[in-house]
């Protein structure tokens, strides 16, 4: 499964994605731990905050993500979030 930052093409892809207003897009997110994918931690539209979201909620991490168009796959891959700086203070 490829990693989405760090490969320009796939970035690209993600970041317009998630400013897509498609009704019929839909992102699914799964915490990656232990090399295990876990149950969902988000399933609805993409935003453009999914990634801030995600670092602050679920305290960063591996995610795997995919991003639907109805029954078409946009993209799907693993993306990296490092942990918010106030949990970074808390070591």
């Amino acid at each position: 499964m490829p990693y989405i930052f760090g490969n320009d093409r796939l970035e690209e892809i993600l970041w317009r994605l998630l400013d897509d207003r498609d009704p019929l897009l839909r992102a699914y997110v799964y915490p990656i731990r232990d090399d295990r994918k876990d149950d969902a931690v988000y399933i609805g539209p993409p935003f453009h905050g999914l990634i801030a979201w995600l670092r602050n909620e679920h305290n960063g991490g591996q995610f795997h993500i995919i991003i639907r168009r109805g029954k078409c796959m946009e993209l799907s891959g693993i993306i990296s979030i490092g942990v918010p700086l106030a949990a970074q203070g808390h070591r």
